[in-house]
């Protein structure tokens, strides 16, 4: 198993912690004026919204600022691959940083090893 994030390859695979969790058919409802429902179903093939973490383990810090760094800089679609699947992707900004991080052994000046880090995508 291993994540790339374009042409990042992180050196310990990242958990997908909504892969079961997200809404993947659009609905709406109307009622006649009989009140008999009207439904509308159809399903989500483009926007879904991809978290990857490393769920109480971590990375490396330095991992984990290059994977900030291609947040703040890359405003176009990227591949993204996770255990082999591949998915056309873009930085989801829309609830806050697409990147963040609590560090395992807080230092005065930054000086940390490593990171417990939750990714945030859109799929295109």
């Amino acid at each position: 198993m291993m994540t790339e994030i374009d042409s990042i390859t992180l050196s310990e695979p990242l958990l997908w912690l909504n892969r079961d969790k997200q809404k993947r058919v659009a609905t709406s409802m109307k009622r006649a004026l009989n009140g008999a429902p009207h439904i509308n179903q159809a399903a989500i093939t483009a926007g879904l919204s991809i978290v990857l973490g490393t769920s109480d383990t971590w990375i490396t810090r330095t991992e984990f600022e290059l994977v900030q760094q291609h947040s703040f800089s890359t405003h176009t679609e990227f591949t993204l691959v996770i255990d082999s699947q591949s998915f056309q992707v873009t930085w989801d900004h829309t609830q806050g940083a697409a990147v963040t991080g609590t560090d395992l052994f807080e230092k005065f000046g930054g000086n940390e090893d490593l990171t417990d880090a939750t990714f945030r995508f859109l799929t295109l």
